[in-house]
């Protein structure tokens, strides 16, 4: 999921992701964002001998940018 930084009652993005036998690999793909700064969390849920697992990271979306 993702919103933008700084923001807690922001609704939150949620973006499943899909398996790529090819890659072995999850992806997915987050929709475009307002610049700023956004903080994106990854959560896997009922993993084996693990639980709940979470971890976040903080991007930046530049206004302008071309990819």
């Amino acid at each position: 999921m993702a919103r933008p930084d700084g923001d807690p009652d922001a609704e939150p993005v949620v973006v499943p992701l899909d398996w790529d036998a090819r890659t072995q690999d999850f992806c997915g793909e987050l929709s475009a964002a307002a610049p700023g700064l956004h903080t994106v969390t990854l959560t896997a849920q009922d993993v084996p001998a693990g639980g709940d697992l979470s971890v976040g990271e903080m991007l930046a979306v530049i206004d302008g940018a071309e990819a």
